[in-house]
This record gives C-alpha cells, sequence and structure tokens, in this order.
C-alpha cells in the first residue's frame, strides 16, 4: 500500500493499528490503584494455598506460591514467570472476595504498594485451579475510581460476553 493509499484511507489503517496494539497489551498485566474488595476483611480460601503450576507457553506465570499470611490474606511468589510476565516484582499479597456469584484473587505489588495486580475469576474442581482476567467492558478502567466503581464496572462486565477470557488451568505440586 502506497502512503497516499494509507493517508486516503486513514481509518482502515488506523483500525488496524489499534487492534494490533489491542492484541500486543492483551497479555500485560493489567494493575488498579483500587482494589475489588477491601484488602484484609474476608477469609482466605484455604483451598488456594500451595504451589501451582501451569504448562501455557502464553501465561503470564507458570509458577505460583500461595501462602497464608493471616486468616485474610496470602503472600504470594512468583517463582517461574511465563514469556509474558512483564513486572520487576515477584512478591505480592494476596486477597479474595466474592461479586454476582463469583470468587475473585486480587494481589498487591509489595514493592510499589499502590498497584492491585492480576484480577482474575477462579473455580476449584478435583485439584485444580481455573484462573481467567476479567475484562473491564463497560467504561473501561476510566470508569474506575474507587473500590465500589471497580466492583461496579466488573458487575457490569461480568453480563457482557468475553468477560472472563485467558483461562488458565492449574495444577498443584
Amino acid at each position: 500500500m502506497s502512503r497516499n493509499q494509507v493517508l486516503k484511507t486513514p481509518s482502515k489503517f488506523l483500525f488496524s493499528a489499534l487492534f494490533l496494539l489491542a492484541l500486543l497489551l492483551s497479555g500485560c498485566p493489567v494493575g488498579s490503584d483500587f482494589s475489588l474488595g477491601e484488602p484484609g476483611t474476608e477469609a482466605i480460601d484455604k483451598g488456594l494455598i500451595g504451589t501451582w503450576f501451569n504448562d501455557n507457553p502464553d501465561a503470564e506465570v507458570n509458577k505460583v506460591a500461595i501462602a497464608r499470611k493471616d486468616e485474610n490474606s496470602y503472600q504470594v511468589e512468583i517463582r517461574e514467570k511465563g514469556s509474558l510476565y512483564s513486572l520487576e516484582v515477584m512478591e505480592f499479597v494476596g486477597y479474595v472476595t466474592a461479586l454476582d456469584g463469583k470468587s475473585f484473587v486480587y494481589f498487591l505489588d509489595q514493592i510499589e504498594g499502590k498497584y492491585y495486580l492480576y484480577e482474575y475469576s477462579f473455580s476449584k474442581d478435583s485439584g485444580m485451579l481455573t484462573t481467567h482476567d476479567v475484562g473491564l467492558l463497560d467504561k473501561g478502567v476510566d470508569g474506575v475510581t474507587d473500590t465500589k466503581t471497580y466492583r461496579e464496572e466488573v458487575s457490569s462486565s461480568l453480563r457482557k460476553d468475553n468477560c472472563l477470557t485467558s483461562e488458565i488451568v492449574w495444577q498443584k505440586e
């Protein structure tokens, strides 16, 4: 395509560029200044304690150790990064919360201390753990100004197709 053709069809070119950018960024961890729940107020799910691994080549993390920190939080250590892991931090504090009949786990970056990373829904079946990325499909990250609006955004997004994506099945070591 010549430069003149690109300039005459900027919407197609822009759409293609944005689509490619979205694909590239979709594997990156998404952080938020706000938590999905009230950290430290909900009892942990003891079934999550242990070392979990997956062999998904597209996963951000391939091995993680989750230990009980106290009754309402986990100590989380990334033991093996996946090819898409782009953070420097390897340790987090984890919390759980429930929303609209689904369970979620969220992690606090212990170095910067301000971002809650890796919002996932999870379910356990026969010693396996299944996680999904949670998409913000209504107002997006711009609509999140506090925990309340974050919960509203996730709740609204759960009613849309493709809110829960990037399924990863984990096994306990």
